[in-house]
């Protein structure tokens, strides 16, 4: 049997977490065989997550043991959309018959018609929703009447735009059966608290996207193809290289923008090969007539250019641009003086650092490979829990204060230098409301973020991640050891990997084949279990990545 299509709750929340037009319509037309297969780390991660869920459902269930009810998919089916009918007909059941906490709930609606939409008629389709709801509470409203209310058990710390909207989506399905939205949904958060919130925030924005938007995705040709970084975790991303690669895309270019994609191919220019032999004085004119900027065509023809190469591109003139730029990255061509260099381990999935460490630098050191190599961290500062980011940032702007505070008597000024792109962003977020809100708002401005400097100072020849991807691609890759040569803590590493890798029926060369994959898991790993190895990993990654953005810094020195 063939399911009919359906926009699915884990749809609109991939949507709203990364707009991709694109992927909506090979979620709904295309088979998911051809789907990249999630790799052992992802695996690790998505196990983590269910984990994290059951745990949450078994304290429900020791709580309240006869009241609720589990609606789980059958592993051993083989029809899928059989087993889908027989879970939406649970569902219903258990609804019906009052249920006060249904777990993995199978709900649907049918096909919007035409005189459901407000204002100018809406083609309609054949389009289902439906949606697998974690858990559903049952809620007493006017009398004794009783309505469901839709919550979603994440891993982040706090409730996330794209998790409310999909709890929004979920509740819209259930108001097409009780005639109205229930006014609340909420999330579990990775910390066990739950979080309500109201589903009318998030109403009008759903029913645009519902209403508008997916029928214009639907049609192939208002949803192109465009690879961006946010591609890492789609399912769709071999599938898009493919093609991308096959036909020459514009989006193979780094930091290539949709908008200015569209524009070249509206314009003629559809792939690298006939950017690359575009002349500069019409990439010019197209960049004043598109509206975008007068040299963003041309700059993107000289990253195409670094990318022919298989290497960097300086920029024109990079001391002149530094000279007339008053606050910011370009400061650092002209500092002779120290450099605090400010790091940090961040769990991106929950959006704060673990880690964050400040070394101090001078620019006899970083010119010589062999002083680069032997610097050494000079304060660390450590946090797991999320009332910690408050004290994390206390410390560190003490340390910030003590350091200028040794300077001023050689007349010396301090420059802070940040090497995550992320992290501006990150602290002032933490320091909202405490009293060092000011003063991290000053430290922000007067300091310097490293890839947005590399990404003034050089046209890059690939797409950037990380600092150890800047230091790659400058050539300039740090001559520190790999961790597992570590022997103070390759032993107790290795033996801490093997037993998550068993846990996940995964081998540990699986599980973490480089260093890149070790970073994500040993951050979820020492948040569970705050045991010494799992930091000592982390520290000594942090090693490594400050030892990266020494040799960056260098090579802008150099220039």
């Amino acid at each position: 049997m063939t399911a009919p299509r359906a926009l699915t709750g884990n749809i609109v929340y991939n949507h709203f977490g990364h707009p991709c037009a694109y992927r909506i319509h090979r979620d709904l037309f295309a088979s998911s065989k051809d789907r990249t297969r999630p790799t052992a780390t992802g695996r690790y991660l998505m196990d983590r997550g269910n984990r994290h869920e059951d745990r949450v459902f078994r304290g429900i269930q020791k709580k309240y043991p006869d009241e609720w009810i589990s609606i789980a998919s059958d592993p051993d089916a083989t029809d899928r959309v059989a087993d889908i009918a027989r879970r939406a007909e649970a569902t219903r059941q258990a609804m019906s018959d009052g249920v006060r906490f249904i777990f993995h709930g199978i709900i649907e609606r049918p096909a919007l018609q035409s005189d459901e939409v407000m204002g100018a008629p809406v083609p309609c389709t054949d389009l289902l929703f439906r949606g697998e709801t974690d858990i559903l509470i049952a809620e007493k409203t006017d009398g004794e009447a009783i309505q469901y209310i839709v919550g979603d058990v994440k891993s982040s710390l706090h409730a996330r735009f794209a998790q409310k909207m999909q709890v929004a989506f979920y509740s819209w399905i259930l108001a097409y059966h009780y005639g109205a939205m229930m006014p609340t949904g909420f999330i579990i958060t990775g910390e066990g608290t739950r979080e309500d919130f109201a589903t009318d925030d998030y109403y009008w924005t759903l029913k645009h996207f519902i209403e508008e938007e997916v029928h214009e995705f639907i049609d192939h040709g208002n949803s192109r193809m465009h690879l961006t970084w946010h591609c890492s975790g789609c399912h769709w991303k071999s599938h898009c290289e493919e093609k991308a690669n096959n036909t020459d895309s514009l989006s193979l270019i780094p930091t290539c923008r949709r908008m200015e994609r569209v524009a070249l191919e509206e314009a003629g220019i559809t792939t690298r090969a006939l950017l690359l032999v575009t002349d500069e004085k019409v990439l010019r004119s197209l960049g004043r007539q598109s509206g975008t900027s007068l040299d963003c065509f041309r700059d993107l023809k000289k990253r195409a250019t670094a990318q022919e190469f298989g290497r960097p591109i300086v920029n024109q003139h990079p001391k002149k641009a530094a000279a007339n730029y008053v606050n910011g990255p370009p400061q650092l061509y002209h500092h002779n003086g120290p450099i605090l260099l400010l790091s940090s381990i961040t769990d991106h999935y929950h959006g704060d650092e673990v880690l964050m460490a400040t070394s101090l630098l001078r620019r006899e050191q970083l010119l010589k490979p062999e002083g680069r190599s032997g610097m050494t961290l000079r304060q660390v500062f450590p946090g797991l829990r999320p009332d910690s980011s408050k004290q994390r940032i206390s410390e560190l702007l003490a340390h910030l204060h003590e350091a200028r505070e040794l300077l001023v008597a050689r007349n010396e000024t301090l420059l802070v230098v940040i090497t995550d792109e992320g992290m501006p962003n990150r602290l002032q977020r933490q320091a909202e409301g405490t009293p060092w809100e000011m003063a991290v708002e000053t430290m922000l401005t007067d300091a310097t973020v490293l890839p947005r400097l590399v990404r003034r100072t050089w046209f890059l020849s690939s797409p950037i991640r990380d600092i150890h991807d800047l230091a790659a691609e400058l050539q300039k890759t740090p001559t520190v050891v790999s961790w597992s040569a570590e022997e103070d803590i390759q032993a107790a590493a290795i033996a801490a990997l093997d037993d998550v890798a068993a846990d996940y029926d995964l081998v540990r060369e699986e599980l973490v084949p480089g260093d890149r994959e070790l970073r994500p898991l040993a951050v979820r790993e020492w948040r569970a279990s705050s045991e010494e190895h799992w930091q000592a990993l982390l520290e000594y990654d942090l090693d490594r990545e400050r030892a990266a953005a020494s040799d960056i810094i260098a090579a802008v020195m150099a220039l």
